[in-house]
C-alpha cells in the first residue's frame, strides 16, 4: 500500500444483521477512520442486497420522496405502508418486505398457506397510477409462497376455480386454480419498464424451488410444504400454458415464494443483482476515481461472501482499479481464502469470550468497529506507509 498523506476513502458496508443497520456499520467505520485522520474525505455507500433495508439505502444515497399507501398486509389486514419515488417521480423503489414480509407477522402468525403477496401488488397498482416509467421491485423477506399470485390479483388479473368461482391469490389457493384471465391487467405494466432485485437462483419449483427451500422459514411443516408445493406445481403448469415459458428453466423465479416468476412472465420484468443495481444507481463507479482504499463489510464473512455478496462486488469494483479493499465484519471464517481472493485485510470484531447476544449488541458493535478500524490505520501509520494525524 502506497504512502498517503491526504486519502479518499470509500465505506461500502452491507448491514450487521440483527445488529446494525448498513449506514450505522458505515457510520461506525467513519469514525474510526477520523480518529487516525481528522480531515479526511470520506465516502459513505451504505449497501444492501435487494432484501429488506434496500430503500433505506436507497433514500440514504438518493434524493426521494416517500409515498405511504394503506395496503393488506400478508393476512390481509390494513397496514400503513409506502415506496419510494426517485428522479422526479420517474423511477419508484418498491421493497416487498414492507407490504407481504415475514417482520410483519408474529411468529405465531406465519402461515404461507394464507400468507398472500396482494399488499405488494397494491403498491406496485399505486406506482403504476402516478406513472413511473421504471419500477425497481426488491423481493428479499417475504412471508409468501403464493407464485406472485397475490401481487398479480391486486394488479387485475383474476383467478377461477372449476365451477367458475374467483379465488383470491394465496398458496393454499395455488392447487385449486383452473382458469387465469389477464384482461383487467393494469394498462400502465406495458408501459413500464420493471426490474427485479434477485441475488437467487432458484427455480419455481423442485428440490431447490421456492417451496422446499425458504417455505420452512415462513412457518411451513413438512405437511404444507408438501400442500403448497403441488399448488405451486399446478399454478406453474397454468401459466406454461397461458405463456409458453416454463418457469423452471428461469433461475431466480423461485424469489420470493414465486414472486420473480409471477413477474418476469406477468410484468415482463428483468432480473438484475441487488448489490450492483443499487451501486450503480448511486453512482459507485464514478466515486472510484483517485480513491485510496475502500472499506467493505458484513456481519460474517466467510468463503460464501465470494459467491456474489456484497462485499465481493464492492471487491470487484476495487481491483478493477488497484485499490486496496479492506474486509469488516462481526465474524470471520475462512479468511485465508478471503485473502486469496484479493481483500487487503480481513477485521473482526469477534469475540469468542462473549455470547452472541453479547457480540451483537448495537453499542458494543459500534464501538469494536471504530476501534479495530482505528487500530489498523494506525499501524500503517506507523509502517510509515500512509501519513495520519
Amino acid at each position: 500500500m502506497k504512502s498517503l498523506h491526504n486519502p479518499k476513502i470509500i465505506i461500502a458496508c452491507d448491514s450487521f444483521k440483527g445488529s446494525l443497520r448498513s449506514e450505522e456499520v458505515g457510520r461506525a467505520v467513519e469514525k474510526g477512520i477520523r480518529t487516525i485522520y481528522p480531515k479526511v474525505e470520506t465516502i459513505l455507500f451504505p449497501l444492501a442486497d435487494g432484501g429488506e433495508g434496500t430503500l433505506d439505502v436507497f433514500f440514504t444515497m438518493l434524493k426521494g420522496e416517500f409515498v405511504g399507501v394503506n395496503v393488506s398486509d400478508p393476512l390481509g389486514r390494513s397496514i400503513r405502508s409506502g415506496y419510494g419515488l426517485f428522479q422526479a417521480g420517474k423511477v419508484a423503489v418498491i421493497e416487498m418486505a414492507l407490504a407481504s414480509g415475514l417482520t410483519l407477522l408474529r411468529e405465531d402468525e406465519r402461515n404461507p398457506i394464507r400468507s398472500s403477496s396482494f399488499g405488494t401488488g397494491e403498491l406496485i397498482r399505486d406506482a403504476l397510477d402516478r406513472g413511473v416509467e421504471e419500477i425497481i421491485l426488491t423481493v428479499g423477506g417475504s412471508a409468501t409462497n403464493d407464485g406472485g399470485s397475490g401481487m398479480l390479483e391486486a394488479l387485475g388479473m383474476e383467478f377461477f376455480d372449476i365451477n367458475g368461482n374467483p379465488l383470491h391469490g394465496n398458496g393454499g389457493n395455488l392447487e385449486k386454480i383452473e382458469h387465469i384471465r389477464r384482461e383487467k391487467l393494469h394498462p400502465h405494466i406495458k408501459m413500464c419498464r420493471f426490474v427485479v432485485l434477485c441475488d437467487v437462483s432458484n427455480p419455481f419449483t423442485g428440490e431447490n424451488g421456492a417451496t422446499r427451500v425458504y417455505s420452512a422459514q415462513k412457518g411451513a411443516d413438512g405437511i404444507m410444504q408438501d400442500s403448497l408445493e403441488r399448488g405451486m406445481e399446478h399454478f406453474r403448469e397454468l401459466i406454461r400454458k397461458e405463456t409458453g415459458t416454463d418457469l423452471n428453466d428461469k433461475a431466480g423465479s423461485g424469489a420470493a415464494g414465486g414472486m420473480g416468476g409471477a413477474a418476469f412472465c406477468f410484468l415482463n420484468a428483468q432480473f438484475a443483482p441487488g448489490c450492483e443495481t443499487i451501486l450503480d444507481y448511486c453512482g459507485f463507479a464514478s466515486q472510484l476515481k483517485h480513491a485510496d482504499l475502500i472499506f467493505t463489510g458484513e456481519g460474517k464473512m466467510d468463503y460464501q461472501t465470494l459467491f456474489g455478496k456484497a462485499p465481493y462486488v464492492v471487491l470487484e469494483k476495487g481491483r478493477s482499479r488497484n485499490i486496496p479493499v479492506i474486509g469488516v465484519c462481526g465474524i470471520a471464517d475462512d479468511v485465508s481464502r478471503l485473502l486469496s481472493a484479493g481483500f487487503s485485510d480481513i477485521l473482526s470484531i469477534e469475540d469468542k469470550r462473549l455470547s452472541i447476544s453479547e457480540m451483537m449488541n448495537p453499542e458494543r458493535s459500534q464501538r469494536e468497529i471504530e476501534t479495530v478500524v482505528a487500530s489498523f490505520l494506525g499501524n500503517i501509520c506507523r509502517r510509515n506507509l500512509i501519513g495520519g494525524k
